[in-house]
């Protein structure tokens, strides 16, 4: 292989990258030890949210009693305000960060302002968790990976993750979808349960809607 070549198929498998699930269970058993930036990769998972998302997260932004995470259009790329309603894992994570004086950013040594340096933060970090050759892009691409795996539509699942509809769809389907994304990031954190703590495999939603389907021609 060329020079050229590796290069290419090197960046290619980083855009693409996905952690296995024995990696997840390793970076999330090491993020429930690390209080700052270990909180802010849970969160990250949990929320399918970008990494400057989430680590700009104000308390200011959380809504309907901290159960909803409205991003403004200003920090979002797509340029319009987004809603993320937070699972009771997402939930937790926030109410384990204390209010800084400081600030009010949520994941902040002071609270003044959001968190940082990330390079020297993930590789302390990848020394505790064991895990190799992830970034923290790669967690979107896991939770957008289990979405589907707990049987979440394709639909709600590429709205959780803020992917915009187009086409005439785009143009005039303007339902918020948010009972559905709240279902949906609930399956999501289930499905991670059962990766870092065992147990009986999550339903998966497609096989029950499936199963139901053939019940009712009976």
């Amino acid at each position: 292989m060329t020079g050229t070549k590796a290069l290419i198929s090197i960046s290619e498998h980083a855009r693409s990258h996905v952690p296995s699930d024995a990696d997840l269970k390793a970076i999330v058993l090491a993020a429930e030890q690390d209080k700052l930036f270990g909180s802010y990769l849970l969160f990250t998972l949990h929320t399918a949210t970008r990494r400057s998302e989430s680590a700009g997260l104000r308390r200011c932004e959380l809504i309907d009693g901290g159960k909803s995470w409205l991003i403004p259009a200003a920090r979002y790329k797509s340029k319009r305000d987004e809603l993320i309603p937070l699972s009771t894992a997402a939930q937790k994570i926030l109410a384990s960060m204390p209010a800084m004086p400081g600030g009010d950013y949520v994941f902040s040594a002071d609270g003044a302002s959001a968190l940082g340096n990330f390079a020297a933060r993930k590789a302390r970090f990848d020394a505790v968790c064991g895990a190799r050759g992830w970034r923290i892009h790669d967690l979107r691409r896991a939770a957008r990976t289990l979405l589907s795996r707990a049987g979440v539509s394709s639909d709600i699942a590429e709205r959780c993750l803020g992917h915009a509809m187009v086409g005439v769809r785009g143009t005039y389907d303007r339902y918020a979808y948010a009972a559905e994304k709240r279902h949906a990031f609930e399956a999501l954190s289930a499905q991670l349960a059962r990766i870092v703590r065992g147990g009986a495999p999550v339903a998966d939603l497609a096989v029950e809607r499936a199963a139901r389907k053939r019940g009712r021609r009976k």
